[in-house]
């Protein structure tokens, strides 16, 4: 997301807000282990998707 608010100039407040965006793919990771957080952070910002 930073990366994608550079580059679109903007913050990343502003890419969430409008709630059209919905991540696709989330990952959280230490770089040894890694977690799909997808689920989590469209919920944090009100879209509702599940995954299949």
């Amino acid at each position: 997301m930073p990366k994608l608010a550079m580059v679109l100039d903007c913050s990343i407040d502003t890419l969430l807000v409008p709630k059209e965006l919905i991540i696709l793919q989330a990952i959280y990771t230490d770089g040894l282990a890694s977690v799909n957080v997808t689920q989590i952070v469209n919920n944090v910002y009100g879209v509702s998707l599940f995954a299949i």
